[in-house]
C-alpha cells in the first residue's frame, strides 16, 4: 500500500469518527439489567400531554426509517427543538443529541433527537428527518413557527434539505419557523471534490454512486442531476426560514468555505434571512466543556434557539 493511500484511508477513518460530532448522551430506555437473569422489558413511558414514547428510540408511523427520541419540556410548553445528528451519512446515532441542548427540556421546550437511514441514497435520509419533524409537530399541536430545527455536520446538510424543500415541494421538506446549522456539510459537489475522506463519505453516505471522485468503493457513475439534486443550495429562496449558522475558523473536517460560510452567502444571495458567527479553533463539534471557543459556540447557539422563539 502506498503511503499516500495509507494517508488517505487514515483520514477517511477520522472524518467517520469526527462527524459524529458531538458526544452521545448515555442510557436508553427499554429494559433494566438484573443480577440474577436476562435484561427485562419495560412498559414505555408515554408523555400524558402529547402521547409521544419518552426517552426511548420509537419509529414514527408511516415512515421507513423516521424515529424520535422525545424528551418532554419540564413545563407546559408550546416550543420544540429538534436536532439531527451527524456521522458523515454513514453513522451516528439518535442518541448523539449533545448535553446542552437536552437541558433544554428543563427551561421548557420539549427536546427531540430525531433518526434517519444511513448509508442510503439521496433523498432516503432526508425524507426520514421530514417525515419525523412533521408527525412530531401533529402530534404535539406545536406550529411550525414555534419550531427550530437544528442540525450538526452531515446532520445540518439534512436539516437544510428538510428546511429549504419545503417551499419546493420536495416530499422531504417540512414547515419550520427557525433553522440552525452548526458546522454545516453544504456544497455536497464541493466536498466530494475537497479530499478523499469526504468524497469517500459522500459518495457512501449521500449518494451511494461515485460523482467523479476516485472510486475505491466500486460504487456505479452518478445518473446526471444526482448531486445536483442533493445540495441544499439549489432549494434556497428568499421565503426560506431564518437560519443561524454557527462554525469554526480552521474547523478540520468540513471547511467553512464549503460549509457554513458557503451557506451563508447562497442565503444572502438568494435574500433568505442569514445569521453567521464564526468561532476561533480548529474544531469541528462543540461538546468539550474544557474549551473556550466550544462552550462560546454552546451558549451562543442556545441564546439563539431561545431567542428564536419566545416562552409565551
Amino acid at each position: 500500500m502506498s503511503s499516500r493511500l495509507a494517508a488517505r484511508l487514515i483520514g477517511a477513518t477520522l472524518v467517520a469518527t469526527l462527524l459524529v460530532a458531538c458526544s452521545p448522551a448515555t442510557g436508553a430506555g427499554g429494559g433494566g439489567a438484573n443480577a440474577n437473569g436476562p435484561t427485562t422489558a419495560t412498559e414505555p413511558v408515554i408523555d400524558p400531554t402529547t402521547g409521544l414514547v419518552v426517552g426511548t428510540p420509537t419509529s414514527v408511523p408511516g415512515s421507513v426509517g423516521g424515529s424520535y427520541l422525545f424528551s418532554p419540556g419540564a413545563t407546559s410548553t408550546s416550543r420544540m427543538v429538534v436536532f439531527v445528528h451527524g456521522g458523515s451519512w454513514t453513522g451516528g446515532s439518535i442518541y448523539d443529541v449533545p448535553w446542552w441542548i437536552t437541558a433544554m427540556a428543563a427551561q421548557g421546550w420539549h427536546v427531540v433527537s430525531v433518526g434517519y437511514r444511513t448509508s442510503v441514497a439521496h433523498p432516503g435520509a432526508a425524507n426520514d428527518v421530514g417525515a419525523a419533524v412533521r408527525y412530531l409537530q401533529t402530534v404535539t399541536g406545536i406550529p411550525s413557527e414555534r419550531t427550530v430545527l437544528v442540525g450538526l455536520s452531515a446532520g445540518g446538510h439534512l436539516a437544510e434539505l428538510v428546511a429549504f424543500g419545503e417551499n419546493n415541494a420536495k416530499p422531504y421538506g417540512a414547515p419550520v419557523g427557525t433553522l440552525v446549522t452548526m458546522s454545516p456539510a453544504h456544497r455536497v459537489e464541493g466536498l466530494a471534490q475537497h479530499n478523499y475522506a469526504l468524497g469517500d463519505a459522500v459518495t457512501q453516505g449521500l449518494l451511494r454512486c461515485n460523482p467523479g471522485i476516485v472510486n475505491f468503493g466500486g460504487f456505479p457513475d452518478c445518473a446526471a442531476n444526482t448531486v445536483a439534486q442533493a445540495e441544499p443550495r439549489n432549494l434556497i429562496d428568499a421565503a426560506d426560514p431564518p437560519t443561524f449558522t454557527a462554525l469554526f475558523e480552521d474547523d478540520f473536517v468540513v471547511p467553512p468555505s464549503l460549509g457554513g460560510y458557503a451557506l451563508d452567502y447562497d442565503l444572502r444571495a438568494a435574500g433568505a434571512s442569514s445569521t453567521l458567527s464564526s468561532f476561533g479553533g480548529p474544531f469541528h463539534d462543540c461538546d468539550d466543556s474544557g474549551s473556550p471557543e466550544q462552550s462560546a459556540m454552546r451558549t451562543t447557539v442556545v441564546g439563539w434557539i431561545s431567542g428564536a422563539v419566545s416562552a409565551s
